[in-house]
């Protein structure tokens, strides 16, 4: 697994109050965690505070799993 979906995975532990490691990268969001517009608001933040990448909430409602949040910071952490 790379860095970005370790960060991904634990900020989505901490929010959702699950273990890190029952979170894979095919983890969907809103079906499997039940993430809703304030828990989505509260990982961008977490995400933001750990990285300095901030996402916007189009960008968080764009994406279904874990794995696509973590290819979202990548890009835009190189961008």
């Amino acid at each position: 697994m790379n860095e970005e979906f370790e960060t991904v995975r634990q900020a989505c532990a901490k929010v959702v109050r699950c273990a890190p490691e029952t979170l894979t990268p095919a983890t969907d969001l809103r079906a499997d965690l039940g993430v809703d517009s304030m828990d989505a608001t509260d990982l961008a933040m977490l995400l933001e505070d750990e990285t300095g990448v901030k996402l916007t909430d189009e960008e968080l409602w764009g994406v279904r799993t874990l794995g696509q949040l973590a290819e979202l910071l990548a890009a835009k952490t190189v961008a």
